[in-house]
């Protein structure tokens, strides 16, 4: 069990550091070609997309920090 929420910790900050470099990099002008696609639909969607990654991933991080109990 542990093993499984130290997985769900590790895809939540990557979640959270992809979605902040994302929208950093957006102020900046310098979205790397890998994530041109988030803008495909238009800003606003590209907006709402790099928010629900950074959202997302904070979620992943505190519920798999605050799962307790033991495990059998």
């Amino acid at each position: 069990m542990n093993w499984i929420k130290s997985k769900i910790v590790s895809l939540g900050f990557f979640m959270l550091g992809l979605g902040g470099v994302a929208i950093v990099l957006n102020f900046l002008d310098r979205v790397p070609r890998i994530l041109v696609w988030i803008d495909q639909w238009g800003m606003n969607t590209g907006w709402g997309i790099r928010i629900g990654i950074t959202v997302a991933g904070l979620v992943l991080v505190v519920l798999g920090k605050l799962g307790g109990g033991k495990s059998a």
